[in-house]
């Protein structure tokens, strides 16, 4: 998971990471940092970028589910695209079943 998430950091076209049916033009964003930690049952997901699109973390954690599950590799996910008080570091914690 973690070499999945390192293929979100750079200036890229999040389009893929989009709700459907946003009104956004330009979904280009610039992800400065995202790691995967894992402590007992739980994991957690932290990224770090200059904005962030409706559903983009929500889109990037079930992707980094599927790379958990078997379901897609790192080096195919990579390919996706077309402190707390800082708003531009985001982070997500889920438990394994």
């Amino acid at each position: 998971m973690q070499r999945a998430a390192a293929a979100f950091v750079g200036k890229r076209d999040f389009t893929a990471c989009m709700a459907a049916g946003s009104k956004i033009l330009d979904a280009t964003r610039h992800v400065m940092a995202a790691s995967v930690e894992r402590e007992g049952d739980y994991i957690t997901f932290r990224v770090r970028a200059d904005g962030f699109l409706y559903n983009m973390v929500r889109i990037m954690v079930g992707t980094l589910a599927e790379v958990a599950e078997g379901h897609m590799t790192p080096e195919a996910f990579g390919m996706i695209e077309s402190d707390a008080s800082d708003h531009n570091l985001l982070w997500c914690r889920f438990k394994l079943n």
